[in-house]
Protein backbone atom coordinates (compact mmCIF):
# COMPACT_ATOMS: atom_id res chain seq x y z
CA UNK A 1 0.00 0.00 0.00
CA UNK A 2 1.51 3.52 -0.64
CA UNK A 3 2.79 6.08 2.10
CA UNK A 4 1.00 9.52 2.59
CA UNK A 5 4.95 10.26 0.98
CA UNK A 6 4.24 8.65 -2.04
CA UNK A 7 0.49 10.10 -2.50
CA UNK A 8 1.82 14.00 -1.84
CA UNK A 9 4.87 13.20 -4.11
CA UNK A 10 2.96 11.77 -6.81
CA UNK A 11 -0.13 14.23 -6.80
CA UNK A 12 2.53 16.95 -6.89
CA UNK A 13 5.33 15.55 -9.82
CA UNK A 14 3.27 13.33 -12.03
CA UNK A 15 2.36 15.55 -14.56
CA UNK A 16 5.32 16.17 -17.28
CA UNK A 17 5.27 19.52 -17.07
CA UNK A 18 5.36 19.76 -13.69
CA UNK A 19 8.24 16.70 -13.38
CA UNK A 20 9.82 18.81 -16.16
CA UNK A 21 9.97 21.60 -13.43
CA UNK A 22 11.98 19.47 -11.38
CA UNK A 23 13.98 17.50 -13.76
CA UNK A 24 15.97 20.78 -15.12
CA UNK A 25 16.95 22.19 -11.77
CA UNK A 26 18.29 19.14 -10.33
CA UNK A 27 19.81 17.62 -13.35
CA UNK A 28 23.15 18.40 -14.74
CA UNK A 29 22.33 21.20 -17.51
CA UNK A 30 24.34 19.07 -20.48
CA UNK A 31 21.84 16.34 -19.51
CA UNK A 32 18.83 18.32 -19.27
CA UNK A 33 19.41 19.71 -23.21
CA UNK A 34 19.70 16.66 -24.52
CA UNK A 35 16.00 15.81 -23.39
CA UNK A 36 13.40 16.42 -24.95
CA UNK A 37 10.99 16.63 -22.30
CA UNK A 38 8.42 19.20 -23.74
CA UNK A 39 7.48 15.91 -25.80
CA UNK A 40 7.69 14.02 -22.77
CA UNK A 41 4.59 11.52 -22.45
CA UNK A 42 3.68 9.23 -18.63
CA UNK A 43 4.83 6.03 -19.41
CA UNK A 44 3.49 3.10 -18.79
CA UNK A 45 0.51 4.54 -19.77
CA UNK A 46 -1.77 2.36 -17.49
CA UNK A 47 -0.75 0.68 -14.26
CA UNK A 48 -3.58 -0.32 -12.35
CA UNK A 49 -2.63 -4.09 -11.81
CA UNK A 50 -0.65 -4.44 -8.78
CA UNK A 51 1.73 -6.44 -10.45
CA UNK A 52 2.60 -4.28 -12.51
CA UNK A 53 3.47 -1.36 -9.83
CA UNK A 54 6.71 -3.87 -8.78
CA UNK A 55 8.14 -3.74 -12.18
CA UNK A 56 8.02 0.16 -12.50
CA UNK A 57 9.00 3.63 -11.05
CA UNK A 58 6.64 5.68 -8.74
CA UNK A 59 7.22 7.77 -11.85
CA UNK A 60 7.96 7.29 -15.83
CA UNK A 61 7.92 9.06 -18.69
CA UNK A 62 8.99 8.71 -22.41
CA UNK A 63 10.56 11.62 -24.57
CA UNK A 64 13.00 11.89 -27.84
CA UNK A 65 16.59 12.71 -27.10
CA UNK A 66 19.22 14.91 -29.64
CA UNK A 67 21.71 13.21 -31.90
CA UNK A 68 19.24 10.61 -33.73
CA UNK A 69 17.84 8.41 -30.65
CA UNK A 70 14.89 7.99 -31.75
CA UNK A 71 13.01 7.84 -28.05
CA UNK A 72 14.60 7.89 -24.45
CA UNK A 73 12.82 7.62 -21.10
CA UNK A 74 13.10 9.17 -17.31
CA UNK A 75 12.06 6.95 -14.58
CA UNK A 76 11.60 8.80 -10.88
CA UNK A 77 11.89 6.86 -8.52
CA UNK A 78 10.69 8.40 -4.59
CA UNK A 79 12.69 7.88 -1.12
CA UNK A 80 10.91 8.51 2.22
CA UNK A 81 14.57 7.33 3.92
CA UNK A 82 17.82 5.62 2.90
CA UNK A 83 17.57 2.30 1.10
CA UNK A 84 20.75 0.56 0.12
CA UNK A 85 19.03 -1.41 -2.81
CA UNK A 86 17.78 0.88 -4.52
CA UNK A 87 20.20 0.94 -6.89
CA UNK A 88 19.11 -3.30 -7.37
CA UNK A 89 15.32 -1.72 -7.75
CA UNK A 90 16.08 0.88 -10.38
CA UNK A 91 18.39 -1.55 -12.33
CA UNK A 92 15.10 -3.60 -12.44
CA UNK A 93 13.10 -0.67 -14.00
CA UNK A 94 15.48 -0.69 -16.58
CA UNK A 95 15.36 -4.27 -17.64
CA UNK A 96 11.64 -3.79 -17.33
CA UNK A 97 11.87 -0.90 -19.83
CA UNK A 98 14.72 -2.87 -22.16
CA UNK A 99 12.36 -5.88 -22.34
CA UNK A 100 9.11 -3.78 -23.18
CA UNK A 101 11.46 -1.90 -25.54
CA UNK A 102 12.11 -5.50 -27.25
CA UNK A 103 8.81 -6.52 -28.12
CA UNK A 104 7.28 -3.38 -29.25
CA UNK A 105 10.73 -2.56 -32.12
CA UNK A 106 12.39 -6.26 -32.40
CA UNK A 107 14.75 -5.39 -35.53
CA UNK A 108 16.54 -2.51 -33.39
CA UNK A 109 20.03 -3.84 -32.23
CA UNK A 110 20.32 -0.90 -29.53
CA UNK A 111 18.43 -0.18 -25.91
CA UNK A 112 17.54 3.40 -25.43
CA UNK A 113 19.01 5.65 -22.92
CA UNK A 114 17.89 5.96 -19.53
CA UNK A 115 17.31 8.61 -17.04
CA UNK A 116 17.16 7.52 -13.48
CA UNK A 117 16.62 10.06 -10.56
CA UNK A 118 16.02 8.91 -6.77
CA UNK A 119 14.63 11.96 -5.02
CA UNK A 120 15.39 11.52 -1.05
CA UNK A 121 13.65 13.12 2.26
CA UNK A 122 14.50 11.96 5.82
CA UNK A 123 16.55 12.85 8.68
CA UNK A 124 19.55 11.63 7.45
CA UNK A 125 21.89 11.60 4.08
CA UNK A 126 21.73 9.28 1.88
CA UNK A 127 24.40 7.37 2.11
CA UNK A 128 23.87 4.53 0.13
CA UNK A 129 26.00 3.64 -3.05
CA UNK A 130 24.66 5.82 -6.35
CA UNK A 131 24.96 3.14 -8.61
CA UNK A 132 23.50 -0.39 -9.72
CA UNK A 133 26.69 -2.01 -9.21
CA UNK A 134 27.40 -0.31 -5.81
CA UNK A 135 26.70 -3.16 -3.64
CA UNK A 136 28.13 -5.82 -5.85
CA UNK A 137 31.17 -7.85 -3.83
CA UNK A 138 34.04 -7.83 -4.69
CA UNK A 139 33.40 -4.74 -7.07
CA UNK A 140 34.66 -5.65 -10.34
CA UNK A 141 35.92 -3.39 -12.86
CA UNK A 142 32.46 -3.46 -14.89
CA UNK A 143 30.33 -0.75 -16.62
CA UNK A 144 28.50 1.62 -13.84
CA UNK A 145 25.34 1.99 -14.49
CA UNK A 146 24.48 5.59 -12.27
CA UNK A 147 21.42 7.15 -10.93
CA UNK A 148 20.81 10.94 -9.97
CA UNK A 149 20.31 11.38 -5.97
CA UNK A 150 18.14 14.16 -5.30
CA UNK A 151 18.84 14.33 -1.69
CA UNK A 152 16.18 16.86 0.33
CA UNK A 153 18.23 16.16 3.56
CA UNK A 154 20.88 18.21 2.62
CA UNK A 155 19.07 21.05 0.89
CA UNK A 156 18.35 23.94 3.84
CA UNK A 157 15.16 25.24 3.93
CA UNK A 158 15.97 28.65 2.70
CA UNK A 159 17.84 26.72 -0.64
CA UNK A 160 14.51 24.61 -1.20
CA UNK A 161 12.25 27.87 -1.11
CA UNK A 162 14.31 29.32 -3.81
CA UNK A 163 13.89 26.28 -6.41
CA UNK A 164 12.40 27.90 -9.52
CA UNK A 165 9.30 25.75 -8.84
CA UNK A 166 5.36 26.14 -9.05
CA UNK A 167 4.40 27.03 -5.44
CA UNK A 168 2.75 24.10 -4.49
CA UNK A 169 5.44 21.83 -5.98
CA UNK A 170 7.76 23.30 -3.76
CA UNK A 171 5.23 23.19 -0.61
CA UNK A 172 5.39 19.19 -1.87
CA UNK A 173 9.14 19.04 -0.91
CA UNK A 174 8.73 21.31 1.94
CA UNK A 175 6.87 19.05 3.86
CA UNK A 176 8.00 15.85 2.50
CA UNK A 177 11.31 16.98 4.10
CA UNK A 178 10.55 19.40 6.96
CA UNK A 179 6.95 18.16 8.34
CA UNK A 180 6.86 14.06 8.62
CA UNK A 181 7.24 13.75 12.45
CA UNK A 182 7.43 17.31 13.48
CA UNK A 183 5.60 18.27 16.60
CA UNK A 184 1.86 20.19 16.29
CA UNK A 185 3.85 23.74 17.20
CA UNK A 186 6.90 22.91 14.89
CA UNK A 187 4.39 21.74 12.19
CA UNK A 188 1.90 25.32 12.52
CA UNK A 189 5.18 27.61 12.87
CA UNK A 190 6.66 25.92 9.27
CA UNK A 191 3.12 26.70 7.92
CA UNK A 192 2.96 30.25 9.11
CA UNK A 193 6.67 30.74 7.25
CA UNK A 194 5.13 29.06 4.56
CA UNK A 195 2.67 31.36 3.96
CA UNK A 196 2.91 33.34 0.94
CA UNK A 197 3.46 29.97 -1.08
CA UNK A 198 0.24 28.85 0.83
CA UNK A 199 -1.60 32.17 -0.66
CA UNK A 200 -0.60 31.53 -3.89
CA UNK A 201 -2.03 27.89 -3.59
CA UNK A 202 -4.98 28.90 -2.65
CA UNK A 203 -5.74 31.60 -5.27
CA UNK A 204 -4.93 28.87 -7.77
CA UNK A 205 -7.68 26.90 -9.88
CA UNK A 206 -6.98 23.61 -8.24
CA UNK A 207 -7.18 25.59 -4.82
CA UNK A 208 -9.09 22.96 -3.28
CA UNK A 209 -7.32 19.71 -4.30
CA UNK A 210 -4.05 21.03 -3.52
CA UNK A 211 -4.84 21.50 0.00
CA UNK A 212 -6.69 18.89 0.36
CA UNK A 213 -3.13 16.96 -0.22
CA UNK A 214 -1.28 19.17 2.06
CA UNK A 215 -3.70 18.89 4.58
CA UNK A 216 -4.04 14.87 4.18
CA UNK A 217 -0.32 14.58 4.56
CA UNK A 218 0.04 16.59 7.61
CA UNK A 219 -2.99 14.70 9.08
CA UNK A 220 -0.86 11.41 8.38
CA UNK A 221 2.40 12.11 9.32
CA UNK A 222 1.78 14.16 12.49
CA UNK A 223 0.06 14.63 15.80
CA UNK A 224 -1.55 17.95 14.60
CA UNK A 225 -5.42 17.76 15.20
CA UNK A 226 -7.84 18.89 12.57
CA UNK A 227 -9.47 21.88 14.12
CA UNK A 228 -6.37 22.85 14.84
CA UNK A 229 -5.01 22.85 11.29
CA UNK A 230 -8.47 23.94 9.73
CA UNK A 231 -7.70 27.12 11.99
CA UNK A 232 -4.13 27.79 10.70
CA UNK A 233 -4.45 27.17 7.08
CA UNK A 234 -8.15 29.45 6.90
CA UNK A 235 -5.91 32.24 8.99
CA UNK A 236 -3.67 32.15 6.39
CA UNK A 237 -5.38 31.71 3.44
CA UNK A 238 -8.43 33.58 4.49
CA UNK A 239 -10.63 31.02 3.82
CA UNK A 240 -12.16 28.35 6.10
CA UNK A 241 -13.75 25.45 4.18
CA UNK A 242 -11.55 24.75 1.41
CA UNK A 243 -9.06 22.94 3.87
CA UNK A 244 -11.58 19.94 5.10
CA UNK A 245 -9.78 16.69 3.49
CA UNK A 246 -12.01 14.50 1.04
CA UNK A 247 -13.50 11.22 2.00
CA UNK A 248 -10.64 8.85 0.38
CA UNK A 249 -8.30 10.72 2.56
CA UNK A 250 -10.28 9.96 5.63
CA UNK A 251 -10.28 6.21 4.21
CA UNK A 252 -6.60 6.35 4.39
CA UNK A 253 -5.99 8.28 7.63
CA UNK A 254 -8.79 5.78 9.47
CA UNK A 255 -7.08 2.72 7.38
CA UNK A 256 -3.32 3.00 8.64
CA UNK A 257 -4.64 4.24 12.47
CA UNK A 258 -6.95 1.08 12.48
CA UNK A 259 -4.00 -1.00 11.46
CA UNK A 260 -1.41 0.55 14.16
CA UNK A 261 -3.84 -0.66 16.80
CA UNK A 262 -4.62 -4.04 15.36
CA UNK A 263 -0.85 -4.27 15.47
CA UNK A 264 -1.02 -4.13 19.03
CA UNK A 265 -4.09 -6.80 20.12
CA UNK A 266 -4.11 -10.40 19.30
CA UNK A 267 -7.26 -12.17 17.98
CA UNK A 268 -10.14 -10.93 15.72
CA UNK A 269 -7.79 -9.61 13.23
CA UNK A 270 -9.81 -11.39 10.68
CA UNK A 271 -13.24 -9.99 11.46
CA UNK A 272 -11.82 -6.37 11.51
CA UNK A 273 -10.11 -6.76 8.68
CA UNK A 274 -13.01 -7.80 7.25
CA UNK A 275 -14.88 -4.67 8.67
CA UNK A 276 -12.50 -2.25 7.78
CA UNK A 277 -12.90 -3.11 4.19
CA UNK A 278 -16.61 -2.99 4.28
CA UNK A 279 -16.24 0.28 5.90
CA UNK A 280 -13.97 1.78 3.23
CA UNK A 281 -15.99 0.62 0.12
CA UNK A 282 -19.19 2.39 1.64
CA UNK A 283 -17.22 5.62 1.71
CA UNK A 284 -15.40 5.16 -1.20
CA UNK A 285 -18.97 5.15 -3.20
CA UNK A 286 -20.12 8.10 -1.37
CA UNK A 287 -16.91 9.77 -2.98
CA UNK A 288 -17.80 8.81 -6.29
CA UNK A 289 -21.22 9.63 -6.15
CA UNK A 290 -20.17 13.43 -4.57
CA UNK A 291 -17.53 13.44 -7.65
CA UNK A 292 -19.33 11.82 -10.86
CA UNK A 293 -23.09 12.09 -9.31
CA UNK A 294 -25.37 8.84 -8.97
CA UNK A 295 -23.64 5.51 -9.66
CA UNK A 296 -25.01 2.63 -11.59
CA UNK A 297 -25.81 -0.81 -10.47
CA UNK A 298 -22.72 -2.22 -12.31
CA UNK A 299 -20.60 0.70 -11.10
CA UNK A 300 -21.85 -0.49 -7.58
CA UNK A 301 -20.86 -3.85 -7.73
CA UNK A 302 -17.81 -3.55 -9.25
CA UNK A 303 -16.76 -1.72 -6.11
CA UNK A 304 -18.03 -4.07 -3.76
CA UNK A 305 -16.24 -7.13 -5.70
CA UNK A 306 -12.99 -5.28 -6.11
CA UNK A 307 -9.65 -6.81 -4.66
CA UNK A 308 -7.78 -4.63 -2.08
CA UNK A 309 -4.85 -3.62 -4.79
CA UNK A 310 -7.98 -2.30 -7.12
CA UNK A 311 -9.56 -0.29 -4.25
CA UNK A 312 -5.98 1.06 -3.39
CA UNK A 313 -5.49 2.38 -7.13
CA UNK A 314 -8.85 4.34 -7.32
CA UNK A 315 -8.76 5.77 -3.68
CA UNK A 316 -5.01 6.74 -5.04
CA UNK A 317 -7.02 8.09 -8.23
CA UNK A 318 -9.67 10.24 -7.08
CA UNK A 319 -8.20 13.14 -6.91
CA UNK A 320 -7.22 13.69 -9.94
CA UNK A 321 -9.49 11.71 -12.22
CA UNK A 322 -11.40 13.56 -15.26
CA UNK A 323 -14.07 10.80 -15.42
CA UNK A 324 -15.70 7.93 -13.68
CA UNK A 325 -14.34 6.14 -16.67
CA UNK A 326 -11.10 7.14 -16.28
CA UNK A 327 -10.87 5.97 -12.69
CA UNK A 328 -12.43 2.76 -13.17
CA UNK A 329 -9.94 2.26 -16.27
CA UNK A 330 -11.51 -0.68 -17.24
CA UNK A 331 -11.94 -2.19 -13.79
CA UNK A 332 -16.06 -1.34 -13.97
CA UNK A 333 -18.61 -4.45 -14.59
CA UNK A 334 -20.19 -4.13 -17.93
CA UNK A 335 -23.31 -2.20 -19.01
CA UNK A 336 -26.74 -3.95 -18.54
CA UNK A 337 -27.91 -5.79 -20.70
CA UNK A 338 -31.36 -4.29 -22.26
CA UNK A 339 -34.12 -6.97 -21.74
CA UNK A 340 -35.88 -8.16 -24.49
CA UNK A 341 -39.79 -8.11 -23.88
CA UNK A 342 -41.06 -11.03 -26.40
CA UNK A 343 -44.36 -9.69 -28.02
CA UNK A 344 -47.31 -12.72 -27.86
CA UNK A 345 -48.16 -13.52 -31.53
Amino acid sequence: MRTPHDHLFHFAFAAPASAGRLLRHVLPRTLWRRLAFRTAKPWPEKRTDAALRAHYSDMGFRTRLDRGCRCGYVVVEHKSGPDPFVGLQVLGYKLEIWRQHGKAEPRSRQLPPIVAVVVHHGRRPFAVPHDSLGLVAPRLQAERMPFKVVDLSRVAEADLLAWPLRPFERLALLFLQFVRGRKADAVVAALQRWGHLLRQVARGAAARDCLQALSSYVLETTDLPLARLDATIAGIVGHREVNMITTAQRIRREARKEGRVEGRVEGRVEGRVEGRQAERIELLLRQLTQRFGPLSAATESAVREASAETLDHWVDAVLTAKSLNALLNGHAAPKPRRRVVRRAK
